[in-house]
């Protein structure tokens, strides 16, 4: 990436300082304070007020990627709370700081939380075949519900829309955009409509096609839930989620049906590699992971097993989301939408594309809902009796365990699966083997993250570990 000189001047040193004090407390940042920051494109792309396309690099340990940061500079050092339309108030947490460029003063606000970095990213965007944009932004407001990214809600732009502003970025397509765009297209309604996409040269005097996605939008889904915190307070109330689970198995079988209809299938992996893969990766964590340790030799009894059970041909490799969880779907009056197929944003987009086997988005739905039980089971403590629906509460004696809740959504789930596949995918003693190997896969992941982010919660990825290797 290049240096574009802009209107009024870069202020390159004094914002890479003011930069690297403010990123390592955002929570889409990917490294920590010791990261080394390059400064690459600026690119204004308003005057008044002043609001720029910023885009560094960063590199730490383990971490290579180009960060996509709009930026909204107003004139002096007290910004007023608000910005130029009506809306909320800006979060204290978006003001960047002071700098100072040519003897005039100015505060660095991030665009993504402020009205004129929406509008000016809206004036670049590019907009789908029957979408009709509007510029009210009107109620506009963002929303801190995402890890990786920055959304915004826009509810009087093209009938409701959602602004994704991709924090990470890279050149060439980006899966959030070519997946869902793809599944429309084939007339299948789980994702909200696709309704533009933003993008920018990724270097200056690349030929027109070298572009890098830096935000997307889509129809907001008025009267959705987060999947998540759905099950989350069915399984605080005790109350079943076996029938929801299955309706969102059905939802995630016609997905994979219709990714299979717009990008193919390919071979399976060779059985040999493949297993040898899933060895590699438990006994490389076993090492890292101290609360592994005593596990080990339960861990290859569960894989000896596995490999005596899975047949001589793995299931054909497709496209799959790759990153399928409950907080990847919203759940509507009617039925499920999946979201987020953008995958890892950290990982090379060729590796997050990849085709791969359908049963891993089964198994991290699976892993999904243990997760939903056992929070959902810690906030019940006196709060069974606050029920939101018609049926008399129930005694916390009569509640079901969280082991018990996970295990009838995760067959209501499986049973829904099946109905939505055009073939019974799970039903035999292989391809069982196969998605046990792939929720095992998922939960040591799961016990080395936990380990190291969240210790209070490890003890979740840790007792279906044993469950599944006991």
């Amino acid at each position: 990436m290049t240096e574009q000189e802009p209107t009024g001047g870069y202020p390159g040193a004094e914002l890479a300082q003011l930069l690297a004090t403010w990123l390592p407390h955002q929570r889409w940042y990917p490294a920590g304070p010791q990261a080394r920051l390059t400064a690459g494109t600026w690119r204004e792309i308003g005057a008044s007020p002043r609001v720029a396309i910023h885009i560094v690099h960063l590199c730490a340990p383990g971490t290579d990627v180009a960060l996509h940061i709009p930026l909204v500079l107003l004139p002096g050092v007290s910004p007023a709370l608000g910005g130029p339309h009506q809306g909320a108030p800006l979060d204290p947490s978006a003001v960047i700081g002071a700098l100072t460029i040519h003897g005039r003063e100015w505060t660095v606000i991030d665009g993504a939380a402020h009205p004129a970095g929406w509008a000016a990213l809206l004036r670049l965007t590019t907009w789908y075949a029957g979408a009709t944009p509007a510029p009210d932004l009107a109620g506009a407001r963002p929303l801190g519900v995402e890890q990786s990214n920055s959304s915004v809600l826009l509810p009087h732009v093209a009938g409701g829309a959602l602004l994704k502003i991709l924090r990470t970025i890279a050149p060439g397509p980006h899966p959030d955009i070519e997946v869902p765009r793809a599944l429309a297209g084939q007339g299948w309604a789980g994702v909200p409509r696709p309704l533009g996409e933003i993008t920018v040269p990724w270097e200056d005097g690349d030929p027109p096609g070298r572009t890098a996605p830096i935000a997307i939008l889509s129809a907001f889904v008025s009267g959705a839930d987060d999947g998540f915190d759905v099950a989350k307070e069915y399984a605080g109330r005790g109350e079943s989620f076996a029938e929801s689970a299955r309706d969102l198995g059905r939802t995630v079988a016609r997905m994979h049906a219709a990714l299979r209809r717009s990008f193919g299938a390919t071979e399976p992996p060779e059985r040999k590699w493949w297993l040898a893969d899933l060895r590699r990766r438990a006994s490389d964590t076993i090492i890292a992971t101290p609360a592994l340790a005593g596990r080990a030799e339960a861990i290859t009894a569960f894989l000896d097993r596995i490999d005596a059970t899975i047949g001589p041909e793995l299931p054909a490799r497709q496209r799959i989301h790759g990153d399928l969880h409950l907080g990847q779907t919203l759940r509507t009056p009617r039925d499920w939408l999946i979201l987020d197929f953008e995958g890892e944003p950290l990982r090379p987009v060729a590796e997050r594309t990849r085709p791969d086997l359908a049963l891993r988005d089964v198994a991290g739905m699976l892993r999904s809902l243990d997760y939903a039980a056992a929070l959902g089971s810690a906030l019940r403590s006196g709060s069974s009796t606050s029920r939101q629906s018609d049926t008399p509460p129930v005694h916390t004696a009569q509640l079901p365990t969280a082991a018990d809740w996970a295990a009838q959504a995760g067959a209501g789930f499986l049973a829904g699966y099946r109905e939505g596949a055009s073939a019974d995918p799970v039903g035999s003693a292989s391809t069982g083997a196969v998605l046990a190997a792939l929720v095992f896969d998922k939960v040591v992941y799961e016990v080395a993250y936990e380990a190291h982010h969240r210790p209070d919660w490890i003890h979740i990825p840790l007792g279906a570990l044993d469950q599944l290797t006991g």
